[in-house]
């Protein structure tokens, strides 16, 4: 199971079992991007910051929870998977399964390759 708290552990936020994330992935992230989202943790005091500490490494962001969405490649064939990283005409995927793959960009369909996120 995994277990989503606020960052001192204080209030739990969300649980997901294994058994959903293993079965449904994609569906799992939206379903926690949504609670995170509507989550209420803020006001509950003020959490101390080392001065050392930037506000954007501070706290997480929704965008870094990677979009699952659907990518055909130019044999046309399709498949699920959020695009984490882009180097040297390829792409790192991440698959529901957790699983990561790297690919290249020039395999995939032209309406794939304008899904794809700028750098």
């Amino acid at each position: 199971m995994v277990f989503v708290t606020t960052s001192d552990g204080g209030k739990g936020i969300d649980a997901i079992p294994y058994a959903t994330l293993k079965s449904d992935m994609s569906k799992s992230v939206r379903t926690l991007r949504n609670t995170l989202a509507n989550a209420e943790v803020a006001g509950e005091g003020p959490v101390a910051k080392s001065p050392a500490t930037k506000d954007s490494e501070s706290k997480p962001q929704l965008s870094e929870i990677p979009e699952f969405r659907h990518w055909t490649t130019i044999a046309g064939k399709t498949f699920e998977a959020a695009a984490t990283n882009i180097e040297n005409g390829r792409v790192l995927f991440l698959l529901p399964n957790g699983k990561t793959l790297w690919g290249e960009i020039s395999k995939l369909s032209e309406k794939s390759q304008k899904n794809l996120p700028s750098n």
